[in-house]
């Protein structure tokens, strides 16, 4: 067998030019004609031309002197730089001292708090800063953005069972249909779905979403979201799709039941409550899940989606092979069921069942020979990227639950490229030797 392979802090209280240094600030060479900035060399003619012009236009709009109209406009600048360095807590610091000297923030500096709110996730102060933008700056063009984190905040808070509170988010959607700052909105009403138990409508939007923005986190949340309600609805014996009942005859045993509706042991006794299989009563009605699995592992996003009947039931994040081509794409079925494996990763060495180093963890699925499987892994700081000889590896939780769920026989699909630009390629792991020796 190869080797495989889940949410801000506090504010500072100041912030300067020197505090914070613009992005990839670091020595470089200097021309006698250039300053360095941002990664490459910049006349000091554009550098002076930026943060002049930037502070005469301040100025202009703002009706401040140019000297202190300068003085904003930097900030505005160390603003803008941490918001690109994805550090908009420092960015709302900058902005803050910007408004203890008494200078107006202007469009641009107040948008960019708005922005700065979202990102750092209080979605509500960003909301009531988003529809005082509205109103401030009824021409801009960023209105769009405006109302659309408005929106986000009315949702995520009231939810959309208010009738006009609804008809307003769609009309917005219906105009901005493919950007995906829509389809994100679209997500947190998916979530709100989810809450109301609107399931079925919450997977049709989230099938649609992940098909268009897989990556954004909030589809993800999404996607989490609809897998948790399954899975507990699957469990309570309220999944829909149906359950049948089994009414338990003399020398009947748990997994011959379980065979015979094509369910697994460990869901059948699961659902039922039950501790020891060995204790059935004659005549004891047992709930039998209604389930048709199918599996889809999509490489370039490093997700594995469980299906049920073919429709989404729940997505796991996996890691995947580091090598292009290592998870091959193709059409495949489970071969074999192992619980607590052992690992062989073909250099003589062996690891036991319950090693720490064992690499496949407590579970594994085979789906090409005994060689590529999906599995466990000791490393979870993997999942997600491509760390793997090919195998698809989970978290523990994960791969436990769904070998639960699964049969042998079970069909899987690869699909996909690996995609460095989405997920890290890692090195190959040092192991260490096994600690517990085989025997000979």
């Amino acid at each position: 067998m190869y080797a495989a392979g889940r949410r801000s802090g506090g504010i500072e209280r100041t912030a300067t030019l020197n505090s914070y240094p613009l992005p990839n600030k670091r020595p470089t060479p200097r021309s006698r004609s250039g300053v360095s900035g941002l990664g490459k060399i910049v006349p000091v003619s554009i550098v002076l031309a930026l943060i002049v012009g930037g502070a005469v236009t301040y100025g202009l709009r703002t009706g401040v002197s140019p000297a202190k109209a300068e003085e904003a406009n930097k900030q505005i600048l160390l603003a803008k730089a941490l918001m690109d360095r994805g550090q908009p807590d420092k960015a709302l610091v900058a902005l803050t001292e910007l408004e203890a000297k008494n200078l107006p923030l202007g469009e641009d500096g107040e948008w960019l708090r708005v922005t700065a709110m979202r990102d750092s996730g209080d979605k509500a102060s960003a909301g009531r800063l988003a529809e005082s933008f509205i109103t401030k700056y009824p021409k801009s063009s960023r209105l769009d953005e405006a109302q659309l984190v408005s929106l986000s905040n009315k949702v995520s808070t009231a939810g959309v069972s208010d009738p006009k509170l609804r008809a307003k988010v769609e009309t917005f959607l219906a105009s901005n249909s493919s950007t995906p700052s829509s389809l994100s909105l679209e997500a947190e009403i998916g979530l709100q779905e989810v809450g109301e138990g609107r399931i079925a409508e919450a997977r049709a939007r989230f099938e649609r979403l992940f098909a268009s923005i897989p990556d954004d986190p909030r589809v993800r949340e999404l996607g989490h979201a609809i897998s948790d309600a399954n899975v507990a609805a699957l469990k309570a014996g309220t999944l829909d799709g149906g359950f049948l009942t089994h009414k338990v005859e003399k020398g009947e045993a748990v997994a011959v039941i379980a065979k015979k509706y094509g369910t697994t042991t460990e869901l059948l006794l699961s659902i039922n409550g039950i501790d020891d299989p060995r204790r059935l009563r004659i005549g004891q009605e047992l709930k039998v899940p209604q389930t048709d699995w199918s599996l889809v592992c999509d490489v370039g996003a490093n997700v594995m989606m469980l299906r049920n009947k073919g429709e989404f039931f729940k997505m796991y994040d996996v890691r995947t092979g580091r090598d292009p081509g290592a998870t091959p794409k193709g059409e495949y079925k489970l071969l074999n069921k192992k619980q607590n494996p052992t690992w062989k990763p073909g250099d003589g060495r062996v690891y036991l069942p319950g090693d720490p180093n064992n690499e496949l963890g407590t579970r594994w699925m085979s789906f090409e020979g005994d060689i590529l499987g999906i599995h466990g892994t000791i490393r979870e700081e993997t999942i997600g990227s491509y760390a793997s000889n090919g195998c698809v590896g989970l978290a523990r939780e994960d791969v436990e639950e769904l070998f639960d769920f699964v049969l042998v026989g079970t069909p899987l699909t690869i699909i996909g490229e690996q995609d460095p630009s989405r997920h890290k390629i890692l090195p190959k792991a040092d192991v260490p030797p096994p600690q517990q020796m085989a025997m000979r």
